[in-house]
């Protein structure tokens, strides 16, 4: 089996401002892909170059796979840009739950307040 690198899909979609992050995910997932139909070619009885072949015919062209993600508005996201581009999940949560916490603390010593004053 031959080891295709997505390349135009590459140059294509960072041409067009897709971050790198989304862009390796995509490649690692398309190469997946096209190895799990590579895989059932085999199991089917084809012979190496036919498998791959009809693997890379079954997943499509570069540039119809470009196409389909510029599409959609969410190719467009980095992890790289926003008000929390610095954190990453569990620092979220984190904050959410110190939020969170902090709120229910508040609310209990005013309703203790309320109580003592009564």
């Amino acid at each position: 089996m031959r080891k295709t690198t997505f390349s135009e899909l590459r140059q294509t979609l960072q041409a067009a401002g897709v971050c790198q992050k989304r862009i390796a995910r995509l490649v690692g997932e398309l190469t997946d892909h096209l190895e799990d139909l590579e895989h059932a070619a085999l199991e089917a009885g084809n012979d190496a170059e036919t498998a791959g072949q009809d693997a890379r015919i079954l997943l499509g062209d570069e540039r119809l796979l470009a196409e389909t993600v510029l599409a959609e508005p969410s190719a467009y996201h980095s992890a790289g840009t926003g008000l929390l581009a610095f954190a990453d999940s569990q620092s979220i949560r984190w904050g959410i739950a110190a939020l969170l916490g902090g709120s229910f603390t508040i609310a209990l010593l005013f309703l203790l307040q309320l109580a003592i004053l009564g």
